[in-house]
């Protein structure tokens, strides 16, 4: 069963959120196996001591199992965040173990505020896909091979049987052969494409994004390498001036931002790099220590 999730213009909030897609389960003394990067995991017994437990990135899919065996498997097309048995943003535990079959899809959140947005908007949707996981079944049969057909469908097939048993290589003029020849690439150069677009998507989609604003000092006297700033940016600096209430507390950060609005610039942490890998650490950091002078 295909499962599809809309949000349709959420507004702006600095406030602390995140939305979840809950699927609860009917499912007693639930036993769940989860697909991440390189191997299959169960939360109760394969996390090692101080990690994440409430919140991981799902490389395939998952199955929750009950006592008899019979169970669900899901695969988030679109969001691979996922919590287990409860909401996981802005929670730790060294001992936690989902109790409760119950699977939340994490569609947004704004727990990550350094080189990501401070906040969500727009319009976007979220596909996930079912299938029953049964008795007896194997890891490939329950969950790696729906989890993968659900992200890499089926788009062609080629028949290499219909056309030798019907001599259809035999009749093939040498133009004609030159030809088929080009078609087998472009199908494998197709197949290939497939295979590697996830991978692709989730290095892309995944990659830091560069904040508006980081270490704004009107008084700072040094050589900041800036960038040209773009439409978001301009737009997420009048939005906070505007709508944060963090920033209209503070007049320091609201003449941070008019200053850099004025400038017509984008400042950064990474512009530092001009100067070498250790000018913040070795000159910069301790300048700023030794004056005193931070934004609240």
């Amino acid at each position: 069963m295909d499962l599809e999730w809309s949000v349709v213009e959420k507004t702006p909030n600095p406030v602390p959120e995140g939305g979840w897609l809950c699927l609860p389960f009917a499912l007693a003394q639930p036993h769940f196996q989860i697909g991440r990067p390189g191997s299959l995991i169960d939360p109760a017994r394969d996390i090692v001591a101080g990690a994440n437990r409430y919140l991981m990135a799902v490389a395939s899919g998952v199955t929750i199992t009950g006592d008899d065996g019979f169970g669900v498997g899901v695969c988030a097309l679109d969001a691979p965040l996922m919590s287990f048995g409860e909401p996981g943003l802005w929670k730790f535990d060294y001992d936690f173990v989902p109790q409760r079959a119950r699977v939340f899809i994490n569609l947004h959140n704004n727990e990550w505020n350094t080189n990501f947005p401070l906040w969500q908007e727009g319009s976007w949707r979220s596909r996930v896909r079912l299938w029953v996981v049964r008795r007896g079944g194997d890891a490939e049969q329950n969950l790696l091979t729906p989890a993968w057909e659900a992200r890499l469908p089926l788009l062609t097939a080629y028949a290499v049987w219909a056309y030798r048993n019907l001599g259809g290589h035999r009749a093939l003029k040498p133009d004609r052969r030159k030809l088929l020849t080009t078609l087998r690439i472009l199908l494998f150069l197709l197949l290939l494409f497939m295979l590697l677009r996830p991978v692709v998507s989730f290095t892309v989609e995944n990659r830091l994004r560069r904040t508006l604003v980081a270490l704004i000092d009107k008084s700072a006297s040094m050589d900041i390498e800036d960038m040209r700033r773009e439409e978001a940016d301009i737009k997420r600096a009048k939005d906070a001036l505007k709508n944060d209430p963090f920033i209209q507390h503070h007049k320091e950060w609201q003449d941070a931002l008019n200053h850099m609005l004025k400038l017509g610039v984008r400042v950064e942490q990474q512009a530092f790099a001009k100067h070498g890998l250790n000018f913040v650490l070795d000159t910069y950091l301790p300048d700023k220590l030794k004056k005193n002078k931070f934004l609240p």
